[in-house]
């Protein structure tokens, strides 16, 4: 279980103005589930996502994972054990494949004999051949071969939190597809817990057993959570026949256009932020 209780984030400015970027977000996930951050650009999510591993402070609030309190961790050990995907892989290209994929386990104390056969049983994971591919360097594989590595990187020391930062945004759609597929696989047989931010809506459906909308920033929010309703086990085919696929996608996009910006200028205008909704487009509907 991870919680986060009224994380908030402000900034000061040169003039010495201060700026609430995030504003008091608090949210539960279950282990094993995966769960999006998707709103307007500039609306906190990516400050949200790293000050659950402290890659930034938090002014204010907490992060429980399963009851303790983050802030008593230290963050270089806290941060081994919760991997980390962004959109521009990061992987090291004066290193091989298995040397990138293993970094955090080595760093751990690993054997050699251990590390080689947790990066072949990765690499087994998303389709690529360990005796092709273990010994060439990140500048001999393709974008998406790329990323696929960065993905299983993170997964190396089962770590049992994942975040991702927009991790497909920079592949093409074909190879996208291949990849998120592969992501869910993954997750389904390992029971990582993922948080992950997008821009696609579609994406967010396919991947996602809860949506978080946050509104615009300054002082952004978590306005609704949207829960998932689709078979836990969807493949894009099926979600694209199903009605309620469409009945949540314009939900969600209706947010993103419309309803995100009345939440801007009611919080403008000084009336008080409703409390965050829990959401199942098409079904009855709740309020937290």
């Amino acid at each position: 279980m991870i919680e986060l209780d009224q994380l908030s984030k402000t900034y000061t400015q040169k003039d010495g103005t201060q700026v609430k970027a995030v504003d008091a977000v608090s949210l539960k996930v279950a282990e094993g589930e995966i769960c999006v951050f998707l709103g307007p650009s500039g609306c906190g999510k990516t400050t949200t996502l790293k000050m659950i591993n402290r890659l930034i402070n938090p002014t204010s609030g907490r992060v429980m994972l399963n009851g303790q309190d983050t802030s008593g961790i230290d963050e270089v050990e806290l941060r081994r054990h919760i991997g980390y995907v962004i959109q521009q892989i990061g992987l090291f290209p004066n290193m091989t494949i298995e040397e990138n994929i293993t970094i955090v386990p080595r760093l751990l104390g690993w054997d050699k004999k251990r590390c080689h056969e947790r990066a072949t049983e990765l690499m087994a994971m998303v389709a690529l051949d360990p005796k092709k591919f273990l010994k060439r360097y990140p500048r001999e594989l393709s974008g998406g071969q790329q990323q696929r590595i960065g993905v299983i990187r993170a997964l190396a020391a089962d770590a049992p939190v994942l975040l991702m930062d927009e991790p497909f945004g920079a592949l093409d759609a074909l190879t996208r597809g291949v990849v998120q597929d592969e992501l869910l696989k993954i997750c389904a047989a390992t029971g990582q817990t993922v948080f992950m931010i997008t821009h696609d809506v579609d994406e967010a459906i396919l991947l996602a057993d809860k949506i978080f909308l946050m509104s615009n920033g300054p002082q952004a929010c978590i306005a609704e959570v949207v829960i998932n309703t689709l078979p836990k086990t969807r493949s894009r085919e099926a979600m694209h026949h199903d009605p309620q696929f469409y009945r949540i996608r314009n939900h969600l996009v209706d947010f993103l256009v419309h309803r995100s910006r009345q939440i801007q200028a009611a919080q403008a205008s000084g009336v008080p932020r409703p409390p965050t909704r829990i959401v199942m487009p098409g079904l009855e509907q709740a309020v937290a």
